[in-house]
């Protein structure tokens, strides 16, 4: 007599969604026809199908990701001072394609000056400035190179008011 065993489905409640398709309402990510900020995997395509972004959000805020080269390997953030702007857009030194993936400058003495996000050639998500002394002083939220929200803050960690973001300085004022 043969003996069954029972089998078992397990099916993984993760959302995974394309990017582009979420929403930003006031800072956090939707998904479209939700009420509640999006929590879950996202994912971008290169044109020829490879992953080329991957990230977490997690109650509409992104708390992890990661660019891809088209061989699967992690894109490693560049310095944005070899980086070369032109018509609008960000390009990798001899390359026809707008730079997409982590960007960061440093000073001189090697703190950081800011860190960001380009995607196709324009800012992406959040980008942070530092000062010369190392201290947290600006942050905003770009989609598609606009700003959608900024907070500065000031030498005693007191969030400043009114803080626009300068493109042609490349900071907030």
């Amino acid at each position: 007599m043969k003996k069954i065993l029972p089998f078992l489905l397990i099916v993984g409640c993760s959302n995974t969604v394309e990017d582009s398709t979420l929403i930003n309402r006031d800072g956090l990510m939707y998904q479209p026809n939700s009420d509640a900020p999006y929590s879950g995997e996202v994912f971008t395509n290169y044109s020829s199908g490879e992953k080329e972004y991957q990230g977490i959000y997690e109650n509409g805020l992104l708390v992890e990701y990661s660019y891809l080269n088209k061989d699967g390997s992690m894109k490693e953030p560049v310095d944005g001072k070899t980086l070369i702007y032109k018509g609008g857009l960000w390009y990798e030194k001899n390359k026809q394609k707008p730079y997409t993936g982590d960007v960061f400058e440093l000073y001189k003495g090697g703190d950081k000056k800011y860190t960001g996000i380009l995607k196709g050639g324009k800012k992406n998500k959040l980008w942070t400035i530092w000062d010369k002394n190392g201290q947290k002083s600006s942050e905003g939220t770009f989609k598609d190179g606009k700003l959608i929200n900024s907070t500065g803050w000031n030498k005693n960690d007191e969030p400043l008011s009114g803080k626009v973001w300068s493109p042609k300085h490349g900071h907030w004022h």
